[in-house]
């Protein structure tokens, strides 16, 4: 819905770097396909050969974490630009399709760092399913295991991106890593 329910915190991140003037496109996850290319892909691709966008940020929660790694394995292969941002909130590995079976596989937390990422910010918590630290880990990178802060302590894979504290760190350093909209 337009405007998102406010208990999709990740889209209300998306409204208010939009109205801040930032181009800003959202997308369910399964948008990415596990190599990284679908519609999502063709629309940083057009962006960059198309409307010579430069510099590219990108942030997911949940399977929209694993989605953010997965997008960035193919934009190598575009004209050079610059993902400067990455951002993963209790990010889940994207997995392909999963058969119904009476045990499933458990999510995986996504832990790989984004290729080619300049920075990569992390918000995860302990609860299952979680995200968790990300290796390799780049100096000047940022990584907040939630549950280990006064204020996200009771965080749960559920509500971890409504919180101001996730919601606020996400927004305020992208506006430090990409100033030009």
């Amino acid at each position: 819905t337009d405007p998102p329910n406010t208990d999709h915190g990740v889209f209300n991140i998306a409204i208010d770097l939009y109205t801040r003037g930032y181009d800003v496109h959202m997308y369910d996850e399964d948008n990415v396909n596990p190599q990284g290319t679908g519609l999502v892909f063709n629309e940083v691709q057009s962006a960059v050969e198309e409307r010579g966008i430069t510099r590219v940020a990108i942030f997911g929660y949940s399977h929209g974490g694993g989605s953010t790694h997965d997008l960035t394995m193919p934009l190598r292969t575009i004209r050079p630009f610059t993902i400067s941002y990455t951002a993963y909130i209790d990010a889940v590995r994207q997995t392909e399709e999963i058969p119904i079976v009476p045990n499933p596989p458990s999510p995986q937390s996504e832990k790989r760092r984004p290729i080619g990422t300049e920075f990569l910010l992390n918000y995860y918590q302990e609860k299952f399913p979680h995200g968790g630290p990300v290796h390799p880990h780049m100096s000047g990178d940022r990584e907040t295991n939630v549950t280990d802060t006064g204020w996200g302590a009771d965080l749960t894979h559920l509500n971890i991106d409504d919180h101001p504290e996730v919601r606020n760190g996400i927004i305020q350093t992208l506006i430090q890593k990409v100033p030009d909209r």
